[in-house]
């Protein structure tokens, strides 16, 4: 039976990778394996995955820091139904997978990415630009399958302002509860670049937030509005409640396709909202001129 492993990285989106049957995976640091880990605390060949009597097989190849299976250190073992398991100080999550599961999959994977183009045609065709904010979280919280989110746009000063909110308070944001969330914002801005975290009681750079402990977030994921890197509109955040929630690689090139097409429309809202605004001031100025 075809198998599934998910690893965890702090600050990464979850990588998975399908295992088939009739092949013998290699997991460590090193470039030549097949599931390559990129933690030091992982040995350059650490361990074998492979599907022997119809019955995986997980052995540790004497790696420096260990292999375990349910948290208990292993040399060799069976793995017959779900597992976590430990790579060093690496997370994963060992799926058995039936041809069922991987068709449904497969089947959700494409009806996300018809209704992400849909969602850009829709953001293509607003010129509100509070209608558009609205639909960009609509979007974002339904393909991301998170709980909240916002959109933080700098103004003419460029000070960063709360411009679209769902499932939470604009005044709970000013919590002190909040500054883990606040502390991802500050880290994008400054890179320019996402940010996910799949556990985040487990990232080192939010683990010691109050929203993190307080509210248990459990995934969030943090981009820039930018149309280059001289050009940072804001951000879009979103996050999750829910224990066991997971950011994969699938899910952040989902949420980077709509921020890329919500950066474009944005800028595009803003500079026709500019342009009316100034025709309006010329008019005022000079009503002779409106009957032009």
């Amino acid at each position: 039976m075809p198998a599934r492993l998910s690893v965890y990285y702090p600050r990464e989106p979850v990588k998975e990778f399908r295992l088939d049957d009739g092949i013998t995976y290699h997991v460590g640091r090193g470039s030549d394996c097949d599931i390559q880990l990129h933690s030091f605390s992982v040995s350059r060949r650490h361990a074998s995955l492979v599907l022997a009597n119809g019955v995986w097989t997980l052995t540790d190849l004497g790696s420096k820091n260990g292999t375990k299976a349910q948290g208990e250190a292993i040399q060799t073992t069976q793995l017959n139904g779900d597992r976590w398991l430990s790579f060093g100080d690496m997370q994963a999550r060992f799926q058995l997978l039936g041809q069922q599961q991987l068709d449904q999959q497969a089947m959700q994977a494409s009806q996300r990415w018809q209704r992400c183009t849909y969602l850009k045609e829709q953001l293509n065709s607003e010129n509100d630009l509070e209608r558009l904010l609205s639909r960009i979280l609509e979007g974002v919280l339904q393909l991301a399958g998170t709980d909240r989110a916002f959109i933080l746009l700098k103004d003419g000063a460029d000070r960063l302002n709360v411009s679209a909110i769902r499932g939470v308070t604009t005044a709970a944001l000013q919590r002190v509860d909040f500054a883990g969330s606040r502390s991802a914002v500050a880290e994008v801005l400054k890179t320019g670049r996402p940010l996910v975290t799949c556990d985040s009681l487990d990232h080192q750079f939010l683990a010691n937030q109050p929203s993190i402990q307080l509210n248990a977030i459990r995934a969030l994921a943090c981009l820039p509005l930018a149309l280059d890197s001289n050009s940072l509109l804001g951000v879009v955040y979103t996050d999750s409640l829910l224990l066991g929630k997971e950011i994969t690689e699938l899910d952040l090139k989902i949420l980077e396709a709509i921020t890329d097409n919500a950066t474009v429309a944005i800028a595009a809202t803003m500079i026709s909202a500019d342009i009316d605004e100034l025709n309006q001031g010329s008019t005022d100025m000079f009503p002779h001129l409106s009957a032009w």
